[in-house]
């Protein structure tokens, strides 16, 4: 038997964020558990209907890690930097110039966010 699965509250808070990665809409949007641990993420792209699938089901696979408590440090320690054919200029976060891949920015935002992890931001300031 495995780990115990530790389900979100029911009306969970979160953050959302829109940009442009590459020229290419993106959308992430992560829910909470009540002291401030993620425990949720949905990843959407306009790109084809195959990518929004297999996005979709790749932060299915996530959540339930977290769920499962595999640490977001993981995660961000195995994604960020890889790379794929979706890369470029990232607008929409000031925090965050540029990316090597979809999953290289959203690892990059998560860090940043719930790991306090400043060294994966490339603000200007």
């Amino acid at each position: 038997m495995g780990l115990e699965r530790k389900l979100l509250p029911s009306k969970a808070k979160g953050k959302e964020y829109e940009v442009l990665l590459g020229g290419q809409k993106l959308y992430v949007r992560t829910l909470e558990y009540e002291d401030g641990r993620l425990g949720e993420i949905f990843i959407d792209a306009h790109n084809s209907a195959e990518m929004r699938s297999l996005l979709g089901c790749f932060a299915l696979s996530v959540s339930l890690g977290l769920q499962h408590e595999v640490p977001l440090e993981d995660y961000v320690e195995f994604f960020v930097s890889t790379r794929s054919k979706q890369q470029g200029q990232v607008s929409g976060d000031p925090d965050i110039k540029s990316a090597t891949s979809i999953l290289d920015y959203v690892f990059r935002r998560l860090g940043a966010d719930y790991l306090g992890r400043k060294d994966l931001l490339q603000s200007c300031k």
